[in-house]
């Protein structure tokens, strides 16, 4: 098998170990294959990779978001309770990129009657009645 070659049983490897909360280039380092080539399959969705690393994905954001929970319940002790702010932190964050459909921030607007249906009208940019070269002698003259 080639390092670049997708295979079924490769691919479901990558899957399963994502899906317990291991970080990619930790698993793309076991199995021997670049993380980069790993995304490729999945962006180009080689025999199927693309939807299973999604949902593989999905799982992993579970995984990590019981593993912050099990980190905040250690800060009760008020032992390296900035390292495991960091922790919960730097989890969060990646969640909200990786996952941002569920995990990253939400954006509402809302009239004032809380309809959520919000029409922006924009408005056509006009041409400048000036040529271009002549708009500069428009500009204020600096003090030498």
């Amino acid at each position: 098998m080639s390092l670049l070659t997708y295979e079924p049983e490769l691919g479901a490897k990558i899957a399963d170990e994502l899906s317990k909360g291991r970080y990619l280039s930790e698993i793309a380092k076991e199995v021997g294959v670049p993380a980069n080539t790993i995304l490729n399959w999945a962006v180009r969705d080689v025999q199927g990779f693309g939807v299973i690393y999604a949902r593989a994905r999905e799982a992993q954001m579970e995984a990590w978001s019981h593993e912050l929970a099990s980190l905040a319940d250690q800060a009760k002790d008020r032992v390296n309770v900035n390292s495991i702010r960091l922790q919960i932190d730097t989890k969060k964050w990646l969640m909200s990129r990786i996952y941002a459909k569920r995990y990253g921030d939400k954006v509402s607007l809302a009239g004032a009657d809380g309809v959520s249906d919000i029409t922006i009208k924009l408005m056509p940019v006009q041409a400048s009645p000036k040529p271009v070269a002549e708009l500069s002698n428009d500009l204020p003259k600096l003090p030498s």
